[in-house]
């Protein structure tokens, strides 16, 4: 419980699931930080955090952590609740999950993976799958880029690195996307989704403990290897930690870098300014990246719950109380970006939010920069035209949550 509701509790006040809002959220975090910085949503019982200062503040305290696990399987009816038990033993080693020395330890060791000499050592097997895709698009008619490069890349980069046989993909983000539904706030039940997300996770393990076994065979390459052989101090990763991780490795992997992409290209054609100026000159691939990190964060809430008795913007926050964290309204607060809502690809510094910070700063977030910069590299060297092909009047469709902010679709007509 926390003290100090007064005002701030208003019935849906600002209603972060309505259709304008998921279409376009930024007037609604505007309101948000300027009205309510720290505001209960009654719908949820979580307190929200709108303004820069306050959840980075969030990110960086001790006082709040990210064990989670107990809050997920609550959201069951009681007497549902054990249907969702098959689930725990994937998620109480999930990095994302843990805090403390635990969380220290795994992050250690699934750190080995993600050096910058792994990522770099990456490039080559991101710039061939992706340069595969790009080249297979068609020219002077309407291609959707979700199904053709967005929604499948990451999927191919993350499965290529980790050495699983890419034939697996389809069945793996199908299932990954299950489980996803399940962590999120997605549309249906949640008894629906815990049951698909218990099927997804049975596929999902039995997949990876063959090749875990399959690596320890043959002493494979790899990033799924370099976890398998991960050590510090003598410790290592148990197979379960290994499955879990892994999973979240491929979630995560996958999502943030479809976000990335999409929005990327959606923002690119909007300023055709900012386009021509990154088409004339790639040195600024990277700072591009970056910005559209920070305009349009892929994650645009995470969650995290009050461990010790605290104060936020005046309000106490007793042990157990639920915050999310708004990184997109964060990153476009006027208190830490110049006229925030420019779209400016050579935007410095660019201190954004959307990997997080603090120990919980997101693993993959090197392996993500790079495949937006090789990727946002290779459509502009083969098309000098990008123009969008859809309704403008209608606009594009968005996914109908929070948890990731990209297109339902992307359709476009290229031209060389």
């Amino acid at each position: 419980m926390a003290a100090g509701l007064d005002e701030r509790v208003e019935w849906l006040l600002y209603d972060l699931h309505a259709g304008r809002s998921i279409a376009d959220p930024y007037p609604l975090y505007a309101r948000m930080r300027a009205e309510h910085p720290l505001w209960l949503n009654p719908a949820s019982g979580t307190w929200i955090v709108s303004a820069y200062a306050d959840v980075a503040r969030v990110l960086l305290d001790p006082a709040y952590g990210n064990g989670r696990l107990e809050s997920l399987f609550e959201r069951l009816p009681e007497g549902r609740r054990a249907m969702a038990e098959p689930l725990r033993p994937l998620l109480e080693t999930r990095l994302v999950l843990l805090q403390d020395e635990r969380h220290h330890r795994i992050r250690r060791l699934v750190m080995e993976g993600f050096t910058g000499d792994r990522i770099a050592g990456y490039e080559p097997i991101i710039r061939r799958i992706a340069a595969g895709l790009i080249e297979a698009l068609p020219e002077g008619e309407p291609v959707d880029l979700m199904p053709a490069v967005m929604d499948v890349l990451p999927g191919l980069v993350i499965l290529s690195i980790l050495g699983i046989d890419l034939e697996r993909q389809g069945r793996l983000k199908a299932w990954t996307d299950a489980f996803y539904r399940w962590l999120a706030h997605a549309p249906g039940s949640i008894e629906a989704r815990t049951a698909a997300a218990i099927e997804a996770t049975a596929g999902i393990a039995a997949v990876l403990r063959e090749e875990i076994e399959r690596v320890r065979a043959t002493h494979g390459s790899g990033l799924l290897a370099a976890l398998v052989d991960a050590r510090d101090a003598g410790d290592a990763l148990s197979d379960g930690e290994l499955i879990a991780n892994v999973i979240g490795i491929v979630n995560a992997g996958q999502e943030t870098t479809t976000c990335l992409l999409a929005n990327g290209v959606v923002r690119l054609i909007e300023h055709p300014g900012e386009l021509a100026r990154l088409r004339a000159d790639r040195s600024l691939l990277p700072t591009a990246v970056e910005e559209i990190l920070r305009y349009d964060a892929p994650a645009q809430m995470i969650a995290r719950v009050v461990v010790t008795p605290t104060d936020l913007d005046g309000v106490r926050l007793d042990p157990g109380t639920l915050v999310g964290l708004s990184l997109a309204a964060a990153n476009r607060d006027p208190a830490a970006f110049p006229d925030p809502d420019r779209f400016d690809v050579g935007r410095t510094p660019n201190r954004h939010l959307s990997f997080g910070q603090g120990p919980h700063f997101c693993v993959g977030n090197g392996l993500a920069r790079r495949e937006g910069e090789i990727v946002l590299d290779l459509l502009l060297d083969r098309f000098s035209s990008i123009e969008p092909a859809w309704d403008p009047a209608a606009g594009l469709a968005w996914r109908p949550t929070l948890s990731f902010r990209a297109p339902l679709s992307l359709p476009v007509i290229l031209a060389r």
